[in-house]
């Protein structure tokens, strides 16, 4: 029996063939072509460039300073490792140094003892001669009569011109408290000199011209507040350049501005020149007249007590800061005289 072949179709397996490799170019066209916007692709690759220079000029910079900060621990690791040698170094001298005693004669001083002893009396004999020596002997009342000048500072506004009997014994009694000194100066609240002729400079103390001094401060006008600012500032601006020993006596009774006592007390301590010893040339020495509290008594203002209590404040300030003193009378009558 013969066999039948069968017949291949071979038109149809060229056609899968060519549909095959069509499909691949076109599969391989989509994979290898650039898609998108050309104009948007390129902004993107610029900010791309641009975002990778930053990080790397930042890499840069930190790299640049950790090289800079190791340099400097290193640095600070040597100088910690001398000095730790340096203390190490004192304290084994320490430990080991022996002080010895001579068997013989061991109350006697040798003569370095001797030399050293002479050079110690000498340096404090010389720093005690250089400062004002505050003691029982040269102060009164807690204030010191050290001074060879004396500056009085007097509120001469109409309240003070109240308390005029008072005003006249407290200074009378300053005056009295200093025997004679080389010169005197009296100006206001406001800077004005009792004597204009001599401002900057001083006015001889004689008898005759104490009672003149205590007549005439009397007569300067009453139109000004409560306020030493402005000649306080002043005469410590003049007479600090001055080589001599003063002080300052400030007599008032309140502080009626708005201003703040902390700018006047800077203001004052940088205007205040250092002597040899690193004190203030000056003294400020304050007295406070209870005016205004007495006022209180019939009219219940609690501005009136704030004034007497800011000046009280002000005034123990500058004198604690200038090695003076600050009395608060408690009242406004002259003390009566002591039989």
């Amino acid at each position: 029996m013969r066999t039948r072949r069968r017949q291949t179709n071979e038109a149809s397996i060229s056609f899968l063939d060519i549909i095959s490799c069509g499909f691949g170019a076109v599969v391989l066209l989509l994979v290898v072509a650039e898609l998108g916007d050309p104009v948007k692709r390129i902004e993107v690759e610029q900010a791309f460039m641009t975002s990778v220079k930053t990080l790397q000029e930042s890499l840069f910079k930190t790299r640049k300073e950790n090289e800079q900060l190791t340099k400097e621990l290193q640095s600070s690791q040597s100088e910690l490792k001398v000095v730790k040698l340096q203390t190490q170094k004192v304290q084994d001298q320490i430990e080991s140094r022996v002080i010895t005693v001579p068997e013989t004669d061991e109350s006697r001083p040798t003569v370095d003892d001797m030399k050293l002893m002479a050079k110690f009396y000498q340096e404090e004999k010389e720093r005690l001669e250089g400062e004002r020596i505050v003691t029982a002997d040269n102060q009164v009342g807690g204030i010191p009569l050290d001074s060879e000048y004396i500056i009085f500072l007097i509120d001469s506004s109409g309240s003070m011109k109240q308390m005029k009997a008072a005003v006249d014994q407290q200074f009378r009694a300053i005056l009295d408290t200093y025997p004679r000194v080389k010169g005197l100066q009296v100006v206001n609240n406001k800077g004005q000199y009792l004597y204009p002729e001599t401002a900057g400079g001083w006015v001889e103390d004689t008898e005759a011209r104490r009672k003149e001094i205590l007549a005439k401060y009397v007569l300067w006008s009453s139109d000004i507040q409560s306020d030493p600012t402005e000649g306080l500032v002043a005469a410590v601006q003049t007479y600090s350049r001055q080589e001599k020993e003063l002080c300052i006596f400030v007599l008032g009774d309140d502080y009626q501005t708005f201003a703040d006592i902390g700018r006047l007390i800077e203001a004052i301590d940088v205007l205040q020149k250092k002597s040899s010893n690193g004190k203030p040339k000056i003294r400020i020495h304050g007295m406070g007249f209870p005016w205004l509290l007495k006022q209180m008594e019939n009219f219940s203002d609690v501005r009136l007590y704030e004034q007497a209590v800011k000046y009280a404040a002000l005034m123990r300030n500058l004198s604690a800061r200038s090695n003076g003193a600050f009395i608060g009378l408690n009242s406004i009558e002259p003390e009566r005289p002591r039989r």
